[in-house]
């Protein structure tokens, strides 16, 4: 399982970043080359031989964040990421996430997540996904979630 930014190298150093509100400051392309860094080591550490894994933002989060820059150009930096075999969308008012206690600091930020669930949006448009409104309760999520992977498990 890996949470962005990790706990490595880069995403402590990414972190760090987001928290002292420097990360937004610098240019786009190092952005993404920073974010494409601690996806890939983070990755390759551990899954060449797992069977299953589980990534709580992936690639997808690159379009989003990186908006600005060319697509091809971030296809190019994801070139050898695994294709996802099901792609969880998590949706919710911004009002209830911002409430949440153990939310991360940059999603405190009403416009921010506002913005950034449009641009999720678009992304994953053309993107077979599931979506699941995330407002609901823990238990409510486990179930659907479940269900979707023993599914797509045949289980």
């Amino acid at each position: 399982m890996y949470h962005f930014p990790s706990n490595g190298n880069i995403g402590v150093f990414i972190r760090s970043l987001l928290k002292s509100n420097k990360f937004d400051l610098l240019d786009d392309k190092s952005r993404a080359l920073l974010t494409t860094a601690d996806f890939y080591d983070q990755y390759s550490e551990h899954s060449n031989d797992a069977e299953i894994v589980i990534f709580d933002r992936y690639i997808y989060s690159s379009f989003v964040s990186n908006h600005k820059l060319d697509k091809e150009w971030i296809n190019l930096l994801h070139k050898y990421a695994p294709k996802p075999d099901i792609i969880f969308f998590m949706t919710c008012d911004v009002n209830t996430i911002v409430k949440r206690i153990k939310i991360d600091f940059g999603a405190k930020n009403t416009t921010r997540q506002e913005d950034f669930y449009i641009r999720y949006k678009n992304t994953f448009k053309d993107i077979q996904k599931v979506e699941i409104d995330a407002s609901q309760d823990l238990g409510t999520i486990h179930e659907k979630i479940l269900k979707e992977i023993n599914s797509k498990l045949n289980i």
